[in-house]
């Protein structure tokens, strides 16, 4: 959301690719997805949907720690954040009623949301003695129904975001129950849900909000004593459920409807995996409608520039995304954008790290579609391009299966891929 205030858009691109940081005391941390898969340049949207750590982190870089820290505290999920990079990924503490609150801004359109514990009080004699919520009704009390219009309850709370910057994080969390990590819980419901899931290092906390166009769950499971919950025992697999069990029983009487889209946000369609505007009446699973800003609307054919340690899609890449796998291009698959080619490529990739590792450091994987168009980073230390030479062509081996194989990029730059260890300021990819 932070950088959505900034000026990005849903479909802005990141790299999602290793990256190692130097710590004050001069360590080194160097952060992983949950999947510990990589997929080079793609859209904001596509790595919340997958919440893969890795471009959250150049994310978090490009906005700044001081302005997430104050972007922290609006919300109400920490009061005083420190400058560290890992409370990018969640790894302060705080308390589910505070991240519940925080998610109910972005469902409410931007405006502050303030959590409680308790809705009223009553005397024995039904006569209420205290109410949370502090809203006048006059028309509420009306003795009969007569026909007249619904009562208007006017609404409350300090705008905390701009109302499109918080439908885009609507939608780019819905993203996430259905084709993201909570797939399950939007597979449960024939209405729209959103939210985003959580899992610490070994599994030992799992965590999930979600959302209706009027309700805010939130679930936390985790032993007193910090234990591991067990393989694989991630916020989707394990909250899932819980949130699907109580918010069908909570809307059996009434079915929640759409979220309420501000009249200024313009939908366009894009390519989910590029973040390329196509026409409208383009048609599949990859083709998805995006909220734009008016001054940030694409026009059809338009691709994204990158943010930091991205790059705009090519109008080549973004072609072969569109053409199925089982016609040479890069239509996705169940478990991402990956062909069998970039298969062999990975395995023979595999190796090259084992070599250049030995070298010392952590080594930069570039994703297939970055080696295919010439978007890795020039090799910077001899002795790294020496051990890459050792595998160039089992690379190439992989590439020549697509016809588009050879050491020269399309666009005539020389590449070697991966291999640079370090640089930049603080050790920052």
């Amino acid at each position: 959301a932070a950088a959505l205030k900034k000026g990005y858009s849903p479909n802005s691109i990141f790299l999602d690719a290793p990256i190692t940081l130097e710590q004050p005391d001069g360590s080194l941390w160097t952060p992983k997805n949950y999947s510990e898969k990589f997929y080079g340049s793609v859209p904001m949207r596509w790595g919340l949907e997958k919440s893969h750590n890795l471009m959250t982190i150049r994310v978090a870089t490009d906005v700044g720690l001081e302005e997430l820290a104050e972007f922290s505290k609006e919300f109400g999920v920490y009061d005083d954040m420190p400058p560290l990079l890992s409370y990018a990924l969640g790894a302060g503490e705080t308390t589910l009623l505070r991240l519940a609150g925080s998610y109910a801004m972005f469902v409410n359109g931007g405006k502050k949301v303030t959590p409680t514990l308790i809705d009223r009080v009553q005397d024995r004699w039904g006569k209420t003695v205290f109410r949370h919520d502090k809203r006048i009704c006059t028309e509420c009390r009306a003795p009969d129904y007569y026909g007249q219009e619904e009562p208007y309850v006017p609404e409350e709370g300090e705008q905390v975001i701009d109302p499109i910057v918080a439908f885009q994080m609507v939608s780019m969390l819905e993203g996430v129950t259905v084709r993201g990590t909570a797939r399950s819980v939007g597979r449960a419901f024939d209405f729209p849900v959103a939210g985003k899931t959580g899992t610490t290092n070994q599994a030992r906390d799992a965590w999930f909000v979600g959302f209706t166009n009027d309700l805010v769950v939130g679930c936390y499971i985790g032993f007193d004593n910090h234990a591991p919950l067990g393989s694989k025992m991630s916020g989707g697999k394990v909250c899932g459920p819980v949130f699907t069990d109580f918010v069908t029983k909570a809307v059996e009487r009434r079915k929640p409807g759409p979220f309420r889209r501000p009249r200024e946000a313009v939908m366009v369609k894009i390519d989910r995996n590029s973040g390329c505007a196509v026409a409208s009446e383009r048609k599949g699973a990859d083709f998805i409608l995006e909220p734009f800003r008016p001054e940030k609307a694409p026009y059809v054919g338009q691709c994204p520039e990158g943010g930091i340690g991205g790059r705009a899609t090519t109008a080549r890449e973004a072609e072969l995304r569109q053409i199925p796998q089982e016609r040479g291009g890069f239509g996705e698959e169940e478990g991402g954008p990956v062909l069998g080619a970039q298969r062999r490529y990975d395995e023979a990739l595999g190796s090259r790290r084992d070599d250049l590792s030995a070298i010392g450091g952590p080594v930069e994987k570039p994703s297939f579609f970055e080696r295919l168009f010439g978007g890795g980073r020039e090799n910077k230390r001899d002795l790294a391009r020496e051990a890459a030479k050792a595998k160039e062509a089992e690379l190439d081996a992989a590439l020549e299966d697509l016809g588009l194989g050879g050491s020269e990029p399309p666009n005539g730059r020389k590449t070697v891929g991966d291999g640079a260890i370090g640089g930049g300021s603080g050790g920052l990819y």
